[in-house]
């Protein structure tokens, strides 16, 4: 019940003249019991409790791939809901949006595929180019007079001089 401004909570007798000849009796009673009253708890049934632990351990026991997703059905939905959505989009007559729709998820595959070559061919490149540093070094290092048994030396000196 909200109040107006300017209007007071209406006490016990005011309630009862409000209320239904029905509900004064009930309301009576609720303005009787003392404001304290305790709550009470009841007891679980011992049966009803070692249903509930059963359920529990069964559900422990269970396998997790039970309750796991499928992958292939999930990508099988998303297909057939891609589908039936270009359908009704072609109905409406709005074959633009399905263009679109089409080359954004081609696009999008396209350069998911243009990152992973770029990064193997960034690896690559890297490594080309230390191996030719090492061949140089090797190579002058020869021409100077190097010993077979100081390149492994020599390698890992120039490792540390043109770290990246």
């Amino acid at each position: 019940m909200s109040l107006a401004r300017g209007q007071h909570q209406p006490d016990g007798a005011a309630l009862e003249r409000q209320a239904p000849r029905a509900d004064r009796k009930r309301l009576q009673l609720e303005l009787q019991a003392p404001r304290s009253a305790a709550v009470t708890v009841t007891p679980v049934p011992d049966a009803l409790r070692e249903e509930c632990l059963a359920a529990v351990q069964s559900l422990d026991g269970r396998a997790l791939d039970d309750t796991l997703i499928d992958p292939d059905e999930v990508r099988k939905l998303a297909e057939e809901k891609r589908k039936l959505e270009e359908a009704q989009q072609l109905k409406a007559g709005e074959v633009e949006k399905v263009v679109e729709a089409r080359v954004r998820s081609v696009k999008g595959e396209l350069d998911k595929n243009l990152a992973g070559v770029t990064a193997e061919r960034d690896a690559l490149s890297a490594r080309l180019t230390a191996i030719q540093i090492d061949q140089a070094v090797v190579s002058e290092a020869t021409k100077r007079g190097l010993r077979a048994t100081a390149i492994p030396d020599i390698t890992s000196r120039r490792e540390t001089l043109f770290a990246w």
